[in-house]
């Protein structure tokens, strides 16, 4: 146990920023240098499926268990282009920072030389370029042509078992991550690094016939670097993996990262989001907590009547509408009473389940077999019957809206089902509607499960689509499948909350279940003990929909270097969090836009916005004082923000906690809430935090 969790510090461990950086590709316009932050993976084989004939999705690919978080935490947004479309065009890689070559990937014959040229065509634009696995030519002149290009030696030895007889070097701060590079034998090529490159690890190794080479796996230089066989992960007996690289590390050397502003859609308002998400399954159980009474009824009565939070609860239509097989006449109209009540409640947004709980959504995919039937069985359809996703987006919201929602009721959110993989053509229904989207990812990282695999990504890419991915993962990855004995085993979420937390804010805490926790009592009690410890944690309390949003929004949220130490930053406003390496600077508020404050947190600055869309960021060794927000754990607005005078609201759900900062310690000031006038000090580091209700209207006025 010790040592699962020794090791699950060091994949969180804080990021050293002491690489010399190397000028990333930049574009000049009238707002200063842009920042680019698109990263192209390059995966796939030359047939597009595998030999099941199942698609090759970017889901599938190492790149996006292993390294597609880590990017998304530096601010890369991550683009997949399989090889079966052929090589890409010159254009993509305009505003391009990186490409990544996926571990997995084969290149057909026939194409190995254009595809060459195409990566040194890119490296001479300034693309860093990153390797993974191992080099992926295999016709001479190709390989040739990309080794001498990018000043790589070594010769091909794919398909060769060698083993490592001596470890040349270990670089600490990138290398012995979460698994130790050790002497084994495995299946590698030579290669070296080029001259002048950081070596991280270098090996000597055997070939079966006794020849002796020398290799650098895991290397960074000045077009990117690489990670090769046998040092990209180590599989434990239980399937688990583990990472011999710092991805974080890595990338911040390959990728020549700077710190500038980062979109962080884990914070709000200077603090850790929290939202919550309840999925439909078990809507209809007979719970045992009280004989007689629904789960859902319980649910309702003992968690979101109980809980002065925001709660995205959704319904399966099929079943609340009586139309699953094994289904009574009657019984619908129990159903749909129980979902109206629910969606009465003023901390309840309305969300669906969809139309019939499709347990797999693409025919072509390689989790369909899973599954002994597409979806719930209907009385009108047998479970393999297909999935029409206009009915299962569009078809279950407009039935929600119409039969179970107040007057007005506006559906802001889908929860996908089953695989939780809805592919472009659900997606672009759901884009359509202007609804949210939320599920899928299996971010259950804990002392037992440590390792960054276990930390999903935030989004997953289906075409020209992409899917927000679930914070962290509901109970039945907590329970093992719901099946018992461990009901209550879904309290140990908490260690997912805190680890991925700290050093670096990898997730927003959500809480995730189904209706059926609230079949027995030790499930209802893990649910409950969870919102309570988050009722004790600084967060700030979001809906489901709107961190969706914030996700979507972060992807295109573009940045600009102005100036030393100046920064534009251009979005929807959904999305109005940024994060910077704390360097000991501050905002200068007397000369930022749409900058509401900044909170210090772990080696971090966290800067809230203001939802405008457009914000100038200056920073500043020694800022002039000015009133700036710290952290609220409520949506907050303001009306106006000054040196010495602020006007703003707070509208949440339960009792509100808001922290000023930025002026002289030991300030008085006038304070007036809810037209309610008193007195209050700033303490002696300039802050002051107020203890409000759910709904607040503040003066703050210092006092000269």
């Amino acid at each position: 146990m010790f040592f699962a969790l020794l090791t699950f510090l060091l994949v969180l461990g804080e990021v050293c920023v002491h690489a010399v950086p190397v000028p990333l590709p930049e574009s000049h316009g009238k707002d200063g240098i842009l920042c680019v932050n698109r990263v192209l993976v390059i995966h796939g084989l030359p047939s597009g499926h595998d030999a099941a004939g199942n698609a090759l999705w970017p889901a599938d690919t190492a790149t996006a268990a292993f390294f597609q978080l880590p990017l998304e935490w530096l601010g890369y947004e991550l683009e997949y282009h399989g090889i079966a479309k052929g090589v890409p065009s010159g254009a993509v890689l305009d505003g391009c920072a990186g490409i990544i070559l996926d571990s997995e990937l084969e290149l057909n014959p026939s194409m190995e030389t254009r595809f060459a040229d195409w990566l040194l065509e890119a490296s001479r634009r300034g693309v860093k370029v990153v390797v993974m696995g191992a080099i992926p030519f295999k016709q001479t002149e190709a390989r040739g042509r990309f080794m001498r290009g990018f000043n790589l030696k070594g010769v091909e030895r794919n398909n060769v078992i060698s083993e490592i007889e001596e470890i040349g070097k270990i670089d600490p701060a990138v290398a012995n991550y979460e698994a130790v590079v050790a002497k084994r034998g495995a299946v590698f090529d030579q290669v070296e690094a080029p001259e002048g490159a950081a070596i991280h690890v270098s090996l000597k190794a055997r070939d079966r016939q006794g020849k002796v080479f020398h290799s650098d796996p895991v290397f960074t230089t000045g077009w990117g670097g690489a990670i090769l066989e046998p040092c990209l992960c180590f599989e434990r007996p239980d399937h688990l993996s583990l990472l011999y690289v710092n991805p974080f590390e890595f990338f911040f050397r390959a990728l020549a990262w700077e710190n500038r502003p980062v979109p962080d859609p884990a914070t709000a308002a200077g603090l850790r989001i929290f939202f919550s998400h309840v999925d439909a399954d078990g809507f209809s159980n007979l719970s045992q907590v009280t004989p007689g009474r629904l789960s859902s009824e319980i649910i309702r009565d003992e968690v979101f009547r109980k809980y002065p939070i925001p709660i995205s609860s959704s319904v399966i239509v099929a079943e609340v509408a009586g139309l699953l097989k094994g289904q009574k006449p009657g019984d619908d109209r129990r159903l749909m009473d129980v979902a109206r009540g629910i969606y009465a409640l003023p901390n309840i947004e309305p969300s669906s389940h969809t139309y019939s709980h499709p347990f797999y959504w693409q025919e072509a995919d390689r989790t369909a077999s899973f599954y002994d039937e597409q979806g719930l069985e209907l009385k009108t359809r047998n479970g393999r019957a297909g999935i029409d996703v206009e009915k299962e987006v569009a078809g279950s919201v407009a039935f929600i809206e119409e039969k179970l929602l107040p007057p007005g009721g506006r559906v802001r959110l889908i929860q996908w089902s089953g695989n939780c993989r809805p592919g472009a053509a659900a997606l672009k229904v759901a884009r359509r509607l202007g609804i949210e989207d939320i599920n899928g990812g299996d971010t259950v990282a804990s002392r037992q499960r440590p390792g960054i695999a276990q930390v999903s990504p935030r989004i997953m890419v289906w075409g020209d689509q992409f899917q927000v991915m679930a914070g962290i993962q509901n109970e039945m990855l907590y329970t093992h499948g719901f099946a018992g004995p461990v009901y209550g085993g879904y309290q140990n979420v908490i260690q997912t909350f805190e680890l991925t937390g700290k050093p670096r804010r990898l997730k927003p805490v959500n809480v995730y279940y189904h209706f059926f926790s609230g079949d027995r009592v030790e499930s209802l009690r893990a649910v409950q003990h969870v919102y309570e410890w988050c009722l004790q944690q600084p967060l700030h309390a979001v809906t489901a929909s709107s961190y969706a949003a914030m996700v979507r929004d972060a992807r295109t949220t573009r940045v600009w270097r102005a100036e030393a130490g100046e920064w534009r930053m251009e979005n929807r406003g959904r999305l109005a969090s940024f994060r910077l390496k704390d360097e000991g600077l501050t905002p200068d508020m007397n000369r930022c836009q749409g900058v509401l404050g900044y909170n210090r947190q772990d080696g971090f600055l966290y800067v809230a916005t203001d939802g405008s869309g457009k914000t100038r960021l200056v920073m500043s060794r020694d800022p002039g004082p000015h009133l700036a927000l710290e952290s609220s754990t409520a949506p907050i607005s303001f009306d106006r923000l000054e040196a010495k005078e602020a006007a703003f609201e707070v509208k949440g759900w339960g009792p509100a906690r808001v922290v000023l900062t930025g002026v002289p310690s030991a300030a008085s000031a006038t304070v007036v809430v809810n037209e309610k006038k008193g007195t209050a000090k700033f303490d002696s580091t300039g802050r002051l935090t107020l203890e409000l209700p759910d709904r607040a209207k503040v003066l703050i006025r210092l006092k000269t």
